[in-house]
Formats: C-alpha cells, structure tokens, sequence
C-alpha cells in the first residue's frame, strides 16, 4: 500500500468564477470536495486529499465545478492513476477545461511514519 496527497489549482479561467473541485476513486468512491474559490482565474484550493492507495492502478477522477447563482456547472473532469503520477517526475498532470483554462493534479507519495 501507498499513501498519497493530492493538491488541485486551475490556471487560466477566461472569466474570474466561484469554483470547487470534487474527486472521487475508482468512479465510486467518493474523497470529498474542495473549498469554493470565489472570483480567481487561477484558484488554487487550500485542501488536500491524502488517501491510501493498493498496487492496482487506482483511478482518481477530479471535476471542476463553476457556481452560478444556484446552479452547478462541470467545467471538465480529468480522470487519471494516481500512482503514475506520484511516481514520476514532476508529479504533475493537466487537462485543458471547457470553456478555458488547465485543471492540474499534484500528487506526490505522502511518508508514512513506521
């Protein structure tokens, strides 16, 4: 088993937005959401998401949600194995938005104490 932390920001909105990212595991497991980041066309969320992760290739999907009012629009989503990314360098990855902008994925192997 593999500890990871996952840490998420946008670069590039062509309109500042409220925004949050959600990630889920395996398309079924659901880690939770960011904050909202309200009016930046560069959010870059506070929370990070440390998690376990097996020897099989584990799935992580983030969507970019804008808020209007009180509607939810997806932005995008980047699906992607979180271990290949925690085991390159850098441990980067990016997906262009609908609309404008790049969604980026740092995820790097969290030490684990013992």
């Amino acid at each position: 088993k593999m500890k990871v932390r996952l840490h998420l920001c946008v670069k590039g909105l062509p309109n500042p937005a409220s925004v949050f990212a959600s990630v889920s595991m395996d398309g079924n497991i659901d880690l939770g959401q960011t904050e909202v980041v309200r009016g930046s066309s560069n959010p870059e969320w506070e929370k990070e998401f440390v998690f376990d992760v097996g020897e099989q290739q584990r799935d992580i999907t983030v969507q970019v949600v804008r808020l209007i009012e009180t509607k939810e629009e997806i932005l995008n989503s980047l699906s992607f194995d979180i271990i290949k990314i925690a085991k390159k360098e850098p441990n980067v990855d990016g997906v262009k938005l609908s609309g404008g902008g790049i969604l980026y994925a740092h995820a790097k192997e969290y030490p684990v104490a013992g």
